[in-house]
């Protein structure tokens, strides 16, 4: 474990008072990127309500055992969980009216790297010129990983950048592809509509959200439908891909 500079404050300890449960989590959560982990809430605990939270406990997302996974549905970026047990439980002290650390566990069964915090997930982050530059170059039809490039270029290289490659093509198909440029969707409807024309029997069907974007189509030409009578063969294309990787 890489030890990094940690003031005496800065370090939790069992017994330990803040004001609210938001103090206590962003305290250990600053104590965290300083040593090199990635924390997250394991489970909360509310009271008889079930309105207002009484303990919680935070732990380090490497928590838990390493399972065998198929390679070929194994996702790249899956987190490696070694049964690490650094964690703090954290309890609201009703006398006081604060919030008490009862539990600590500070030590971890892997390597831990300060120099690393910044690609945690709540980390990164795109600034405003930066989302711009995307829009631009999107709309310019530039691929995500050349706006990427010339935004390290930009900073004098990928370690000046707080945010990944992958940030870029997430903002592009979550903000750009999903919410906002319907363009791929319209033209697809228009042309559902050519082939109506042309041929009675051609048959479709589009369902979409709330907001009017597609959620799915449905789409058979007539030499599909005479052909379906005898072999009943259907291709289904999957569009998460412009959600995730």
């Amino acid at each position: 474990m890489i030890h990094p500079t940690i003031s005496d404050e800065e370090i939790p300890k069992v017994g330990m008072l803040f004001g609210t449960l938001e103090e206590a989590r962003q305290f250990y959560y600053n104590y965290a990127n300083k040593m090199g982990f990635e924390p997250h809430i394991r489970n909360n605990n509310f009271d008889k309500n079930e309105r207002t939270p009484i303990n919680q406990s935070i732990q380090c997302n490497r928590d838990g055992y390493q399972t065998k996974k198929n390679p070929a549905t194994q996702r790249s970026n899956t987190v490696s969980y070694v049964h690490c047990k650094a964690r703090i439980y954290v309890k609201l002290d009703t006398e006081l009216e604060k919030w008490r650390l009862l539990k600590v566990e500070l030590a971890h069964t892997h390597r831990c790297d300060p120099s690393l915090s910044w690609m945690f997930k709540k980390n990164r982050e795109l600034s405003m010129h930066v989302k711009d530059v995307i829009e631009r170059n999107d709309q310019a039809g530039i691929r995500s990983s050349k706006t990427f490039q010339a935004l390290a270029d930009e900073d004098g290289g990928r370690s000046n950048l707080n945010f990944l490659e992958k940030d870029v093509r997430n903002y592009i198909s979550g903000k750009l592809r999903i919410n906002g440029d319907d363009t791929d969707a319209q033209e697809m409807l228009d042309y559902f509509t050519k082939m109506k024309e042309q041929n009675p029997n051609f048959f479709y069907d589009i369902c979409v959200y709330s907001d009017n974007s597609l959620k799915h189509a449905f789409w058979v030409d007539a030499r599909s439908r005479a052909a379906d009578e005898y072999f009943g063969d259907v291709v289904s294309f999957d569009t998460t891909y412009k959600l995730n990787k």
